[in-house]
């Protein structure tokens, strides 16, 4: 029997047709690695999905609609929450789908129907009517996008490592000494500099020493 010559077949088949469907859509894909860049374009409806979600399927033919009619009006765009754990930290999402409104450096919360009558009226003008989330939760805030820098660095650190230990062939306790040296050298130049600047400081900052009149 070649049944699992067919299976691999059907299966194969299936992900062309969902990449060619990807393909096929206005809608953005948000990354960790493209967010900070692309919530500068402009206004932004973003959905936070999981592909395992049944609701997130049964919306995802209304979200692909909705960015067609949007389309130069306001960018419609999507996050894995499978695979952007880093970007997903700076959202404080409570379950899938999450639906957001995302304008200069605000992000307000959909709590609506799904319809798309209703998500088109959010994306327009209903979310003035909405209170934004404070400054600090939102993702695409100045705090936000710092706060998305310092999540990538344990991923980039680890990057880092494994390029050196893989490709350059160097080994751990090289690689951990040569860290455990990064903070100690700055430590080091801390103390020197404050050494320089308290011995060469002018002379009007010291107190001068009182003096005693002479009997005569």
């Amino acid at each position: 029997m070649k049944i699992p010559g067919y299976g691999v077949l059907l299966f194969s088949l299936l992900h062309a047709s969902s990449q060619v469907a990807l393909a096929d859509t206005d809608v953005i894909e948000l990354t960790e690695e493209n967010f900070s860049d692309k919530m500068a374009e402009g206004d932004w409806l973003v959905e936070i999905y999981a592909p395992w979600c049944s609701h997130c399927q049964q919306l995802e033919p209304t979200w692909r609609r909705l960015a067609t009619e949007l389309k130069g009006k306001v960018l419609v765009g999507k996050i894995n929450g499978d695979q952007q754990p880093s970007l997903m930290q700076r959202f404080a999402i409570q379950g899938y789908p999450h639906i957001c409104h995302m304008r200069e450096g605000q992000m307000r919360d959909y709590a609506g129907d799904r319809s798309l009558e209703d998500l088109r009226h959010f994306a327009e003008k209903g979310w003035r009517q909405t209170r934004p989330q404070p400054f600090y939760r939102a993702p695409n805030s100045p705090a936000g996008l710092v706060l998305g820098k310092l999540l990538t660095l344990p991923h980039k650190g680890v990057q880092l490592h494994q390029y050196l230990r893989n490709v350059k062939k160097i080994p751990d306790l090289v690689l951990l000494l040569g860290f455990l040296a990064i903070p100690v050298t700055m430590g080091m130049c801390c103390i020197c500099l404050l050494d320089a600047w308290y011995s060469r400081r002018p002379s009007a900052w010291v107190t001068p020493a009182p003096q005693h009149a002479h009997a005569h």
